[in-house]
């Protein structure tokens, strides 16, 4: 994740961007202490999508520079039938610098037969967006290999478009989830404001024991909202899923004793939450 940003910084200082958006690079990365960014990272070509959920402990302003401290937490579902999830907390820092410079799209694709173009709008979140791709002209077929979007104070985010002529390794495909920042709603990555956050849902969806006992596992679902739930074995398979709107229900889970992973999701709006379970 820090070469992540060096990257960042560095796409800002390099002069063959060829287009600049009207917003700076201080308002770009202008996050504030508590702010939350989740994305996922999904290889082009093989592999489960890496989910990243980034919080911001703290911010030193300095002459034309900022330096975070980030707290980074990522999950990577199995890959297979017989491998198993990983997850991982750290903490790392990162500085941007030039805050008055205008902020810069990257050009990381072939323009023989393209032109590039910028899209630029306000999203439902009140966040300005700036938006490059390749526009494909009449006489080529070259597909879009490449395309950044800039978001006003949460930083840029690349999308790699998958394609069966790109090299052999090519990159992979980021996709915003949501972002949250402090005093404001939480919104997604189309920039809709989502109403109900993570800590909330699991706060108004309780589930116990946990450690589950005998076998017998209750729901409690104060949020009044239809929910699924499924049940994930340590190698990725789905060994229960049930939709409900009950208040209240118990589980009898008749499985084998070990770690699984319990994901819930508001089936009104794809809101989801994931946590580590244990049958003893």
């Amino acid at each position: 994740m820090k070469k992540q940003y060096y990257l960042f910084t560095f796409i800002f200082l390099v002069t063959y961007a060829k287009s600049q958006s009207p917003l700076t690079i201080g308002q770009v990365y202008d996050y504030a202490i508590g702010d939350t960014i989740c994305y996922t990272r999904t290889p082009n070509l093989s592999g489960p999508p890496t989910s990243y959920t980034e919080t911001f402990s703290q911010k030193i302003v300095k002459t034309d520079t900022l330096i975070y401290q980030v707290k980074l937490d990522s999950y990577t579902p199995p890959s297979c039938m017989t491998c198993s999830a990983s997850s991982a907390t750290s903490n790392y820092s990162f500085q941007v610098v030039g805050l008055n410079s205008m902020a810069q799209h990257a050009t990381a694709t072939n323009t023989n037969c393209t032109t590039l173009f910028d899209t630029t709008y306000i999203n439902n979140c009140g966040t300005t967006v700036m938006y490059r791709k390749n526009n494909v002209t009449s006489s080529c077929f070259e597909p879009t290999m490449f395309s950044s979007i800039i978001y006003q104070g949460i930083g840029l985010f690349y999308s790699y478009t998958e394609n069966n002529s790109l090299p052999p390794g090519y990159g992979f495909q980021t996709e915003l989830r949501y972002y949250h920042k402090v005093g404001q709603p939480r919104c997604d990555g189309n920039g809709q404001p989502l109403i109900i956050k993570e800590n909330e849902l699991w706060n108004q969806i309780s589930v116990f024991p946990n450690p589950v006992t005998d076998n017998k596992l209750v729901i409690k679902n104060s949020l009044k909202e239809k929910i699924n739930l499924a049940l994930y074995a340590i190698d990725g398979q789905k060994v229960y899923g049930i939709e409900t709107i009950d208040s209240y229900q118990e589980l009898q889970l008749n499985f084998v004793k070990g770690i699984y992973f319990l994901k819930l999701t508001n089936s009104n709006n794809n809101e989801s939450i994931v946590r580590k379970v244990i049958l003893e």
